[in-house]
């Protein structure tokens, strides 16, 4: 992707061709788990394992690019661009949809805002824009902390890691949060996983690497576990998923790999899919009546993806 045309967080190269695939998988994890939102269960907390996914991602690919930033001023624009001018512009639309849902509709509850909307957005799933910019302005500091710590940096990170790991769960559990900070108390362990990755993979050589990360995931999962048996379940399910399968996609390397293209054209689109599925998921509650179907799932899919791919070949390829 021309990445003067779109400053989105990707691989420098096909060295990374599966995080694609996995950029993918969670896109549509995140629609099933937004299909099945009146119906809480298991399988929300499975599909929601793309949200830790694509933040475990969106912050080990940043960490890889650290020498790309250039100034802090420069780097706060370039992800202002990419993160809050789309967030403004999908406020706009989704105020608009809520005010045809309150005024033609006549549903006052799909109405309503606050101080929070200002940290939010109109819709809930646009938490993920401002949080993502300000993850970046934690890892832009902590980036610059590297160079001051050398080989200690990768012990910092396994320690936020886990320790935060530990208080988000506890968070989760114990305290009554307003949206969007639940969100942002879920996701906050899927940065540091990422950058520890990124680190472990930047500082080892292959073997110990591939070590190194099979007793990453092994420890993850094992610490999962005991938060689960303890009673701390928030975060378990979504996160012993996603742990796995981004450690699992930076163990792979190689550009000779079948539908390499397909993937990276792909991931392109995810962005856009996150975007934009909720507004269709809403056009099928009000022509269906629910959304919580296999079928609604798979087109409500599909069709982000076309519309997404449609967008990014005109002037509004910025906002997705």
């Amino acid at each position: 992707m021309n990445a003067s045309r779109n400053d989105t967080i990707r691989p420098s190269s096909h060295n990374y061709i599966f995080v694609e695939w996995l950029r993918i998988f969670a896109a549509f994890g995140i629609v099933v788990f937004h299909a099945y939102d009146r119906q809480p269960g298991l399988i929300r907390s499975i599909g929601y394992f793309g949200l830790p996914a694509f933040l475990s991602l969106f912050s080990a690919l940043l960490f890889e690019r650290s020498s790309l930033f250039g100034s802090f001023p420069t780097f706060l624009l370039k992800r202002a661009r990419r993160l809050l001018l789309p967030w403004v512009f999908w406020s706009c639309i989704y105020l608009l949809l809520a005010f045809v849902k309150t005024y033609w509709i006549h549903k006052p509850e799909s109405f309503g805002l606050s101080i929070l909307t200002f940290i939010t957005g109109t819709s809930i799933h646009l938490w993920y824009l401002p949080y993502a910019f300000l993850a970046s302005i934690l890892i832009y500091g902590l980036i610059w902390l590297r160079s001051k710590l050398g080989r200690s940096f990768l012990f910092l990170c396994i320690a936020g890691f886990m320790g935060v790991l530990v208080f988000s769960s506890y968070g989760l559990k114990h305290w009554r949060l307003p949206v969007p900070f639940p969100q942002w108390v879920f996701g906050t362990p899927a940065v540091f996983y990422g950058l520890l990755l990124m680190s472990l993979y930047q500082s080892l050589p292959l073997r110990s690497r591939l070590a190194a990360g099979i007793f990453l995931v092994i420890g993850t999962e094992i610490l999962l576990a005991v938060l689960y048996e303890m009673g701390y379940s928030g975060l378990c399910i979504s996160y012993a998923i996603a742990c796995p399968l981004v450690g699992a996609v930076f163990l792979v390397s190689g550009e000779n790999i079948p539908a390499a293209s397909m993937a990276l054209k792909g991931g392109e689109l995810t962005y856009g899919i996150y975007l934009i599925h909720p507004l269709l998921l809403s056009f099928c509650r009000f022509i269906l009546g629910e959304s919580g179907s296999w079928l609604v799932v798979i087109s409500v899919f599909a069709i982000s993806l076309v519309f997404t791919y449609i967008l990014k070949r005109t002037v509004l390829r910025i906002f997705v």
